[in-house]
């Protein structure tokens, strides 16, 4: 059976590399006036997320702009840097599934993520380097200005890898950011480290009709 797609697009943080702000809001709860979970629920809700994500701001901005949302008080920027970056965590099997795909097939990574933790973590982890070596197979808001669900950042994509929406399937932990992949006519696939395993992701593969070796 011939198949029809020809590129696989995958997140990074919660689907080939998890991540946790429970600690970090802990940690943070300590020089701020906020709850662990407020602190979390302001990183996701306010814009300095947003910012750092787009390339608005660097880490500078961002601490800034966070510290003063969530009234934090006490905390240096060098510490802060150390506990935004230990909010990451291995996913088992992860390199099963990306060896399983067809060899012929297309591989690219489309992430909201700053520029701090892509020169910090992402861009050294062995995951990335082996499986996405070339600069062409990385799309990243901080350098595309745009996140998702914006369809553009899913155009950049597909235009960069040179194949149309329905040749290509997009793995992300958010069903907003798979649906709007939908919208364009590409499949989707809404997966979440934190919460299956890898060999679920491998599963669903299948389920779209990737043939996995």
């Amino acid at each position: 059976m011939k198949n029809k797609y020809k590129l696989a697009i995958f997140d990074m943080g919660r689907v080939l590399v998890g991540f946790d702000f429970a600690e970090f809001a802990k940690n943070l709860s300590i020089y701020s006036s906020l709850t662990p979970e407020e602190i979390k629920r302001e990183l996701w809700t306010g814009e300095a997320l947003g910012k750092l994500h787009n390339g608005e701001f660097g880490i500078e901005g961002f601490f800034e702009q966070f510290a003063a949302d969530i009234n934090l008080k006490g905390l240096e920027l060098a510490d802060f840097k150390e506990q935004f970056l230990s909010i990451f965590f291995e996913n088992p099997g992860i390199e099963d599934v990306l060896d399983s795909l067809p060899k012929d097939f297309g591989r690219m990574i489309l992430s909201d993520v700053g520029q701090f933790h892509w020169d910090n973590f992402f861009c050294k982890h062995p995951l990335i380097k082996s499986y996405f070596p070339e600069d062409r197979q990385k799309v990243l808001s901080f350098r595309e200005g745009v996140s998702k669900p914006n369809p553009e950042i899913f155009k950049i994509a597909l235009g960069r890898a040179g194949v149309k929406a329905e040749e290509a399937v997009f793995v992300d932990d958010k069903p907003e950011n798979v649906e709007a992949f939908k919208a364009l006519g590409g499949e989707g696939v809404q997966y979440d480290c934190t919460k299956e395993p890898a060999a679920e992701l491998k599963q669903k593969l299948k389920q779209s009709g990737i043939l996995i070796s």
